[in-house]
């Protein structure tokens, strides 16, 4: 619709704009997704997304992050979940915050990555759990981005081998 005074013949219509990557292209570089959140998430929406793509989150225990990956797997669900401690919480002291250091959740990535059989496991299971109506009927699964579950993996894999030897 015209705009009377305006003449938009001069501008061109396509302005153009840098691309950006997808969440996808980001996935099919990721081998395992580590949330430790301190939020009290209501969503955890990149976690649903890497379940979808059959990648194990390791999620921390706030908001409904356990609820989105159907808890830990151990117990059945598609991912980890991690304790979070008291003094890394909001509600916490910040200065005490910023004193510590802690390796939460290196057992379990270090689990995950040596052992392949546990690491397709997981993976499948979250994929399942991410497709179940649990994900599904959520308002935001239309928009989640799906890569081709590890393509790129492998050659990650090669690459961090001839990194470490």
């Amino acid at each position: 619709m015209p705009i009377p005074g305006v003449d938009f013949s001069k501008c061109p219509a396509d302005h153009g704009r840098a691309a950006r990557p997808a969440p996808a292209d980001y996935f099919a570089l990721t081998r395992i997704l580590v949330v430790p959140s301190v939020w009290e998430e209501p969503f955890g929406r990149v976690a649903a997304e890497a379940m979808i793509n059959a990648i194990p989150p390791l999620v921390s225990n706030r908001g409904s992050l356990p609820h989105v990956v159907g808890g830990d797997f151990s117990a059945g669900g598609g991912g980890t979940v991690l304790p979070i401690p008291e003094w890394m919480t909001q509600r916490h002291d910040a200065g005490s915050r910023a004193s510590r250091r802690s390796s939460l959740g290196i057992e379990a990535v270090c689990a995950l990555w040596d052992d392949e059989a546990l690491y397709e496991s997981v993976g499948a299971r979250a994929r399942r759990i991410a497709e179940s109506e649990r994900i599904a009927k959520t308002s935001l699964a239309g928009n989640m981005s799906v890569t081709s579950p590890r393509s790129n993996q492998a050659v990650i894999r090669s690459q961090i081998q001839d990194f470490s030897d």
